[in-house]
């Protein structure tokens, strides 16, 4: 029976792959193509624009991609709970898109450089809140990997062939977020299409204690999301205000490098995590961190030697001087699936979810002050921002891993007296 489970996390974990790289695939095509026919400035503002949006999505997600996958994991043969379990995720994202799009109006007019683009950013927050009301967190609970998989494939597949067509110049850069609204969209309906088909999902009435019952649960995860979304976009918030959009072209450019590289690790770790909810099976948790962590250090280091090469063949001459940038960042790939891993896959089930997400509050202030004192002392600069963020998520992993060496006893017991989120 434990085979044919590993066989399914085996099985989900593929497919993760599939879905993220193909997201990543189609993004290391369409970038490297958008640096070339747009000026530096044009993508700089695109990438301002979308370090922006992921804020929002984060509010708007607010943890349920974990908590919500969680109690779908758990009750996954409770039609009614499921029914309630969608329904209550996508009512609570109706208000908080609502609540962020009020605020995002209140940006517009208070920070001349959101004024200035205003379009753009309207078109991006369009895109990202029909992104956050994809039942993903429905089939990772049900350990439906190929679905989210099929579903990402086609909607990339379809806006990155569009995108070729369509954009040649400064003048259709506005084309960039609506070609992700059309993906987003297509994504929409197929996903309820398919939950609707397969397993009978379907909105229904859902008694409000329940729904913020659910919402308590999940604010442990999106605080702790939040802190790590914080300091890992702040870096391109703070450049955005203070430099050039030529200059955040060139760390943005770089980070979509690194953040591929960490794509590596994340498929390993959300499917594993309904998978040890279940089993608490850690001996395969360490299995797969040895197996892979030695070709994430091949791969950073090979990334570090030849960097400037790679920065060059992907985005082109004008963005050779970003390769230290790149060397800077180098660390994240490195320490990105151990956390990822032991994060919440093992903390989780240890009963330790709670600890864990302080972790992020800790990364979170740590990055802070220390942007602070590069900002006041005058050092704040792409390579610095890089190396500064290479150390808060080295800082994060040492803290994890500290949990697990002191509360190592819970591993080969059940916890009792602790909260699982």
């Amino acid at each position: 029976m434990l085979s044919m489970i590993k066989k399914k996390l085996f099985k989900n974990t593929i497919m993760l792959y599939l879905m993220n790289f193909s997201g990543y695939f189609f993004s290391l095509i369409t970038v490297p193509y958008q640096t070339r026919v747009l000026s530096i400035s044009h993508f700089g503002l695109l990438s301002f624009a979308v370090g922006i949006m992921n804020y929002f999505q984060l509010f708007i997600n607010f943890g349920f991609m974990l908590s919500a996958t969680e109690e779908v994991s758990l009750n996954r043969d409770n039609h009614k709970c499921l029914n309630e379990i969608v329904t209550s995720v996508f009512l609570v994202r109706l208000v908080l898109i609502l609540l962020s799009f009020l605020f995002l109006l209140i940006l517009l007019q208070i920070i001349p450089k959101f004024s200035e683009s205003s379009n753009i950013f309207y078109i991006f927050f369009f895109a990202t809140a029909l992104e956050s009301l994809l039942p993903v967190f429905f089939l990772r609970g049900m350990e439906d990997m190929q679905t989210i998989a099929m579903v990402t494939f086609l909607s990339k597949a379809f806006t990155t062939i569009l995108m070729f067509k369509i954009i040649r110049s400064d003048s259709d850069y506005l084309f960039v977020p609506w070609l992700r609204v059309a993906g987003a969209f297509i994504s929409l309906f197929i996903a309820y299409g398919i939950i609707g088909k397969k397993y009978q999902i379907s909105l229904t009435r859902v008694p409000f204690f329940e729904v913020l019952k659910r919402i308590k649960k999940s604010s442990g995860y999106f605080f702790s999301r939040l802190a790590s979304f914080f300091y890992r976009g702040c870096n391109t918030i703070v450049l955005g205000l203070i430099s050039p959009t030529a200059t955040l072209a060139l760390y943005t450019s770089v980070e979509k490098i690194v953040n591929t590289g960490m794509a590596i690790s994340s498929p390993i770790a959300d499917s594993l995590f309904p998978y040890m909810v279940h089993t608490r099976d850690f001996k395969t948790a360490w299995k797969l961190l040895k197996t892979f962590f030695p070709f994430l250090l091949f791969g950073a280091i090979i990334g570090t030697v030849y960097a400037e090469q790679i920065v060059v063949c992907i985005f082109g001459s004008r963005y050779a001087q970003s390769s230290n940038v790149l060397r800077a960042l180098m660390p994240l790939i490195v320490v990105a699936l151990p956390n990822y891993i032991i994060a919440f896959p093992v903390l989780v089930p240890m009963g330790l979810g709670k600890l864990s997400n302080y972790a992020n509050l800790i990364g979170a202030g740590f990055h802070i002050v220390g942007l602070f004192i590069l900002y006041f002392r005058g050092h704040i600069s792409i390579i610095s921002v890089a190396v500064l963020a290479s150390i808060t998520e080295s800082i994060i992993l040492l803290f994890r891993i500290g949990l697990i060496i002191k509360y190592r006893s819970l591993l080969n017991t059940v916890p009792s007296g602790m909260e699982l989120y």
